[in-house]
């Protein structure tokens, strides 16, 4: 990525990431009790383990949402409050970042269903199309 922006450009794209991403600590946050329940509703059956996964998703989606709402509201003085002034030219990437957040969220349970049912090879598929929304909307 630093070969296709630059190094003050990617300081500038990982800086609003880490404020208007919210995935990266949500992710882990319901993946951690979330993975071993999808785990365990896949041993009584698909059907209870893909509806677990959905309202997974859902609430990932919605906490995104709100957290993105709140984010906008706050805007660039959110950014400016954290890094600084110098990051003030930067809010530009604010929405896409929110929008890939938003985009990428509804999947998360659906990846830890993948992940249960020990499907390797669609695991990395969904990870890099992640990438690639996130890559394709950050730059």
């Amino acid at each position: 990525m630093a070969l296709l922006v630059g190094t003050r450009d990617l300081g500038g794209l990982r800086a609003v990431q880490s404020v208007f991403a919210p995935l990266s600590m949500l992710g882990p946050a319901l993946t951690l009790p979330g993975l071993p329940a999808v785990a365990r509703r896949l041993r009584a059956g698909r059907s209870a383990a893909l509806s677990l996964t959905m309202r997974i998703s859902l609430l990932c989606f919605l906490l995104t949402v709100g957290y993105v709402i709140f984010a906008a509201v706050l805007g660039t003085g959110l950014l400016v409050s954290v890094f600084g002034s110098d990051f003030a030219e930067f809010d530009g990437l604010v929405w896409p970042v929110a929008i890939g957040q938003l985009a990428i969220a509804p999947m998360l349970g659906f990846g830890m269903l993948l992940t249960a049912e020990r499907r390797g090879a669609a695991v990395v598929v969904a990870e890099t199309a992640a990438a690639v929304v996130t890559l394709g909307l950050g730059t």
